[in-house]
This record gives C-alpha cells, sequence and structure tokens, in this order.
C-alpha cells in the first residue's frame, strides 16, 4: 500500500472542512469514508449504515459509490475482515463533512 490512507480525513480535516469521526459506531449517513482491504485495495465512499449481527457487532459497511460492481453509482455493501478481500477493521478512515462557520 502506498501513499496517504486517511484521504478524505486528512485532506477535509487540513482545510477545516470536516470533523474526523474516530469511532464507527459514531458514523452517520453521508459521512466520508476511506477503508482498505487485506490484499492492500481500497476505496473512497459515502457512509450509509453498518451492518451488524445479531450481537450488534459491525460485521460489513454499506455505502454509496461509484464502482465496476454496481455499473456506475449505487449502494453496495463490504464484509469486514478477516479474509483477503474483506475490510480491515483498523483500516476504516470516518470524515464528517462541514459548512465552515457553521
Amino acid at each position: 500500500m502506498y501513499g496517504n490512507k486517511k484521504t478524505f480525513v486528512d485532506a477535509l480535516t487540513r482545510y477545516g472542512l470536516g470533523v474526523e469521526i474516530t469511532n464507527p459506531e459514531l458514523a452517520e449517513p453521508g459521512d466520508l469514508v476511506q477503508f482498505w482491504r487485506y490484499n492492500n485495495t481500497g476505496h473512497a465512499v459515502i457512509f450509509k449504515r453498518w451492518i451488524k449481527d445479531a450481537n450488534g457487532k459491525i460485521t460489513g459497511i454499506q455505502f454509496w459509490s461509484a464502482q465496476y460492481t454496481t455499473r456506475g453509482i449505487d449502494y453496495h455493501s463490504e464484509q469486514i475482515g478477516p479474509y483477503r478481500h474483506n475490510v480491515r477493521p483498523d483500516k476504516i478512515y470516518i470524515v464528517r463533512p462541514i459548512i465552515p462557520g457553521e
């Protein structure tokens, strides 16, 4: 993996246009998320909701984005860890965009 892993977070917080969300449970629809998978691929998305198991543990993420599998812009979901194509739980970066002065 090369370069900046926290693209949305670093870009928006640097210019006062966003607040980093470090507790995943506080993510809200519309937050921006950059995540990385165990196979070293990543994706930048708009958060919709967490997918949880019967015990309330986060097991996946549902989001809105443009990608090949959705043939453009649509909702999609991915599982979180520990397999090669799953999202790494320690490599999920969330930022809430803000309007300056509000």
